[in-house]
């Protein structure tokens, strides 16, 4: 009996051992992929060496594809096609975006329409929106009275909540209408914020009669 169970024994510390080494090769081997300075290479086989490389291999041709660090020296001729491919794609998009890493130079004939296309249709959404950038000298005809007219918009808007605000306000870009509006809600607004001492009150928008409630006040 204690011959079998000493034999038992044996083989726990035998596996436990075996398992010690395999989670060590297995910790070294993840540090030698992530190219960890603690990486031993003398504990890799040559299985383990082979699978590094292949596995390097396929990380360094993915970093190709999305236009990371790239030696096409050490790609196939097939793999150089993807890879220019996929870089000459990742351009366009760029282009498109207006991202500053943009290379017109690498652009075809038909993706510089597309690309011309969408910068135009960028500045004209700045424009409309009143927005840093526009160039005013690229709009049509049509783009010009749409970026006006959305800029009396804002302004009309942004003259209706001036009263205690830091909101901008081009009077003279008011129509006549807009401008009575714009007197009656001033007034309005403004008569609210000094009756409750509220900062922004300009006495001098108050009538006799308002500034005498305030008094007795």
């Amino acid at each position: 009996m204690r011959v079998v169970l000493g034999g038992f024994s044996c083989a726990l510390l035998a596996a436990s051992a075996a398992c010690s080494v395999d989670a060590t090769r297995q910790t070294n081997f993840e540090r030698c992929l992530a190219n960890d300075r603690a990486c031993d290479g003398s504990l890799l086989t040559a299985a383990d060496e082979q699978r590094l490389f292949d596995l390097h291999r396929q990380q360094h041709f993915h970093d190709c594809l999305t236009g990371m660090r790239c030696n096409e020296s050490v790609l196939s001729e097939q793999e150089r096609r993807e890879v220019h491919d996929a870089v000459a794609e990742l351009n366009f998009e760029a282009c498109l975006k207006g991202e500053a890493s943009c290379r017109l130079s690498g652009l075809t004939d038909l993706q510089r329409t597309d690309v011309d296309a969408a910068r135009q249709a960028r500045n004209v959404e700045l424009c409309v929106g009143g927005l840093t950038g526009c160039d005013e000298n690229r709009l049509t005809s049509s783009q010009r009275i749409a970026a006006r007219t959305a800029y009396l918009q804002r302004n009309f808007s942004g003259c209706m909540n001036t009263v205690g605000t830091m909101v901008r306000c081009n009077p003279e870009d008011l129509s006549k209408e807009e401008g009575e509006l714009v007197r009656l809600r001033n007034l309005s607004a403004n008569l609210y914020v000094c009756s409750r001492g509220i900062p922004g009150c300009d006495e001098r928008m108050l009538t006799s009669e308002q500034h005498d409630l305030m008094k007795d006040r």
